[in-house]
């Protein structure tokens, strides 16, 4: 990656726009009658720039590449008289001082009343679209020896404008040109940081860049602790070796904090502080500046959302040019985006903690399931089999002795259905389970079901149908074991809470690239809160109707598991008092598969 460096003071125009402004002054030297014309324009660091001279060579040797303190030109526009574009001040009133900043014609004054005199000042300054002065057009030494009549001034009127107009355009032109490049970098940083989610990382990768982009002598970062009872030490700098005093630390992360609440990048210079209060470590961090030869400090803060994360501190060394409002604006887009690139990373590495711990007792849990069940089988089987012992030689006529034995036997055929649901849930849950594959026709599955379910069913007065074509194979992949698991849990559900003398629908048909399978009942339906937690192992809701029906809450986990286990999905569409309706999607078989 690299950040193309900014042009320096004034010599954002390029060479067409230069040629055009000379072009312009030469109109003024030989169309208008004047024997020199100069432009000058504003530069980064607030002083008039000669940008181009024309037809005296005396006055382009001395004033190419010489720069003016715009306080100066206020002063001397404050004496003027108004001749609309151009400003006239007559040599009687212009400061002493003009041969320290400006060209004087080696000219003899002339006696009469409106002879030219070498001191006098005509000059027109332009301002742009904002009000701000950005350029001057300054004529000297008419032709005809005398001060322009009304005619050459109205010649001059349109030439200023015209020539305003060119100038701003060009200022306008550099100010965008910058400001892409301004844009180009933060563009780079926001890129770089999708791939890059170490901020010291990223700023060692781009801080040279960073450099030169913003004409930068060194940088460096801190990170702050929201706890911490230290200073935040620095996490990565670039540039020149600048010592850091240790008071600095504590200082930046105050002013930061200051800045990001308002938004803002701070700036102390030897005589000014730039959306900074004053402060009582103001001539601290001046002493330190003026100590390593540094013109400016920075501050840009670090942060995202209310939260200042820490700061950029930016240093140019002495004679660089201010900050202009571009490159604050700038900064200040790098620092949020720098920001919101930590609090990614914080997210990121506590989402990583969170899986990490989430597989952990993820697998604990299996453990648990596994080593539980298997520990409660044994000694389960041993009681059934002591029951029918029991039963086939106890007292026939003892009819309270045979009630007994039946409920225990109904107890223990309850717990033995709890463990193998535990262990159903375990094997499908675990990924390093073998799956048995293999192409599965979900009709007669379907129908099977339905064949057993049919007896419990017409006790409680409830219809089974079954809509799926007899002809039509509905072909899956996967473990018939598992698959009828799915298809008896979703039914025997349906069948639990549906109310006698209403019916239960089942539905196969395919679907685009996957077969439906479709389970309605007419019963009790789901409250909209439970639906989020239907899947979830042990859940059940807190409706009365629903806990008077005996379950454990493993049903629903063990055919979501099963389903996702086949590359399926499984949704439920439900409203109280109205039914509801469990959708399953398994990817078909295709032809060569089959």
């Amino acid at each position: 990656m690299t950040i193309p460096p900014l042009p320096p003071a004034g010599a954002w125009h390029d060479e067409f726009t230069r040629a055009t402004l000379q072009l312009l002054a030469d109109g003024i030297t030989r169309l208008v009658g004047f024997g020199a014309a100069a432009i000058r324009l504003i530069g980064d660091d607030g002083r008039l720039h000669t940008a181009v001279v024309s037809g005296s060579d005396a006055a382009r040797a001395e004033l190419e590449g010489t720069a003016t303190p715009v306080q100066r030109l206020y002063d001397e526009l404050a004496k003027a008289d108004d001749w609309g574009l151009f400003k006239f001040v007559p040599h009687e009133r212009i400061d002493p001082d003009v041969y320290t900043w400006g060209w004087v014609p080696d000219i003899a004054p002339t006696q009469e009343t409106d002879g030219w005199h070498p001191l006098d000042l005509l000059i027109a300054p332009f301002y742009d679209e904002r009000g701000a002065l950005c350029a001057t057009l300054s004529v000297d030494l008419p032709g005809t020896g005398r001060r322009p009549d009304a005619q050459q001034r109205a010649v001059l009127e349109g030439y200023a404008e015209l020539t305003g107009r060119a100038i701003v355009t060009a200022i306008e032109r550099g100010r965008l040109e910058r400001r892409a490049q301004l844009a180009e970098a933060t563009r780079e940083v926001i890129r770089t940081a999708s791939r890059e989610l170490s901020l010291e990382a990223l700023l060692n990768r781009i801080g040279d860049d960073l450099l030169g982009c913003f004409g930068l002598t060194a940088l460096w970062a801190r990170v702050f602790e929201c706890n911490a009872s230290e200073p935040a030490p620095v996490l990565a700098s670039a540039g020149a070796d600048v010592p850091r005093r240790p008071v600095m630390g504590a200082i930046a992360e105050r002013q930061a904090r200051r800045l990001w609440a308002d938004r803002q990048m701070g700036v102390i210079y030897a005589d000014e502080l730039v959306n900074l209060p004053g402060d009582a470590d103001d001539a601290d961090v001046r002493a330190w500046a003026a100590q390593h030869d540094l013109s400016s400090v920075a501050l840009v803060p670090l942060g995202a959302g209310d939260d200042c994360l820490g700061a950029l501190t930016l240093v140019r060394a002495a004679g660089a040019p201010r900050w202009t409002a571009a490159e604050m604006s700038a900064a200040a887009d790098i620092g949020r985006d720098l920001g919101q690139l930590m609090l990614n990373a914080k997210a990121f590495q506590r989402e990583r903690d969170t899986v990490r711990e989430l597989r952990t007792v993820d697998s604990y849990k299996s453990q648990l399931i596994a080593m539980v069940s298997h520990e409660l089988k044994n000694p389960l089987t041993a009681l059934l089999g002591n029951l029918e012992i029991v039963e086939e030689v106890g007292q026939a006529d003892d009819v309270t002795l045979t009630r007994a034995l039946r409920n225990v036997d109904r107890a223990a055929q309850r717990m033995v259905r709890i463990v193998d649901d535990l262990l159903l849930l375990s094997r499908v849950g675990d990924p390093s389970t073998p799956f048995r594959s293999q192409v599965v026709d979900l009709v007669p599955l379907v129908r099977e079901v339905c064949e057993l379910t049919e007896a419990a069913a017409a006790q409680r007065d409830v219809a089974i149908q079954v809509k799926a074509s007899p002809w039509e194979p509905m072909t899956v992949l996967g473990d018939p074991t598992e698959l009828d698991r799915v298809v008896v849990n979703l039914v025997s559900n349906a069948l639990k809470y549906t109310p006698e003398g209403r019916a239960i629908q089942i539905g196969l048909r395919r679907v685009g690239e996957d077969i439906e399978l479709v389970v309605s009942d007419q019963g009790i339906g789901i409250a909209k809160e439970d639906q989020e937690l239907l899947f979830n192992e042990f859940f059940r809701s807190s409706d009365p109707q629903v806990l008077a029906q005996p379950g454990t809450g493993l049903g629903l986990a063990i055919v979501d598991r099963i389903v996702r286990r086949h590359a399926g999905r499984i949704d439920v569409r439900s409203e109280l008092g109205h039914g509801s309706t469990f959708r399953v999607l398994l990817p078909a078989t295709q032809p060569d598969q089959a």
